[in-house]
């Protein structure tokens, strides 16, 4: 709030160094004193290959001996869970990248610090579209991670992760 306020001042200062005035901001100003603004947040959706893609690419670079992209869904799901538990990176900063695994990457990073610049109310929400598994959800959390978005070990998160399930199938789940 203060920091809104802030910058409605500074755009006025700048205004009254030309000559100009504006009553309009005047008004926003006295009114930043009594009302909290509250902006529109931004939401991020992917699809969810994206980030399956971003972490077969990683654990070939890693050589794991069984790559992300070649394990069942029971092998992913304890991976991922034993990933979200460690406190050191898993994603080496100097790598070069697939532009679609760069962009994945960047997508967490940026979020990351749209968070910190802006406070967590400007991005929370991460929309994974045609989610299938459970490992849809948790590679968000382990990108996320990395960020320093999600903590699990703290058990801090700032980003709320909805994944979709968009076909039928999904809906229904595993028959059994």
């Amino acid at each position: 709030m203060d920091d809104f306020r802030s910058d409605l001042e500074l755009v006025q200062q700048s205004l009254a160094s030309t000559g100009l005035t504006c009553e309009a901001l005047q008004h926003l100003i006295s009114q930043a004193q009594i009302f909290a603004f509250c902006l529109a947040s931004l939401d991020i959706r992917q699809e969810s290959t994206r980030h399956s893609d971003a972490l077969d690419e990683l654990t070939r670079y890693l050589r794991l001996p069984v790559p992300y992209g070649d394990m069942a869904e029971d092998e992913k799901v304890a991976w991922l869970l034993a990933e979200l538990q460690t406190r050191r990176p898993l994603v080496p900063a100097a790598a070069r990248w697939s532009p679609p695994t760069a962009e994945t990457f960047a997508v967490f990073r940026m979020l990351q610090r749209l968070q910190l610049e802006f406070g967590t109310r400007i991005c929370r929400t991460y929309v994974i579209s045609m989610s299938h598994t459970v490992s849809d959800l948790l590679e968000v959390l382990l990108l996320a991670k990395e960020a320093g978005v999600v903590d699990p070990v703290a058990e801090r998160s700032s980003l709320l992760v909805v994944p979709l399930f968009e076909t039928v199938e999904d809906l229904q789940g595993p028959r059994p």
